[in-house]
């Protein structure tokens, strides 16, 4: 095989298998966005943002300077 048909067969091969990961690449992401914004997915994320930051303000002070503690202003 000469090193043009292995250059030429590598760009054959280069192209369709970026072609074939893109679709696939946008197959993913469209399928993400549809789950992001589906009312259960952001009922639920909202739930876990509201238990996390309630469990930040009620824990304790550390003493190290990190934590509710060292906050100007809690939210």
């Amino acid at each position: 095989m000469s090193k043009l048909m292995v250059a030429g067969a590598f760009a054959a091969g280069y192209v369709l298998g970026a072609k074939a990961g893109r679709e696939r690449y946008e197959e993913i992401r469209q399928a993400y966005q549809k789950l992001a914004g589906s009312p259960t997915v952001k009922d639920a994320v909202s739930k876990v943002e509201d238990k996390v930051m309630n469990m930040y303000n009620d824990a304790p002070p550390s003493g190290n300077g990190a934590g509710p503690a060292n906050t100007a202003e809690r939210t």
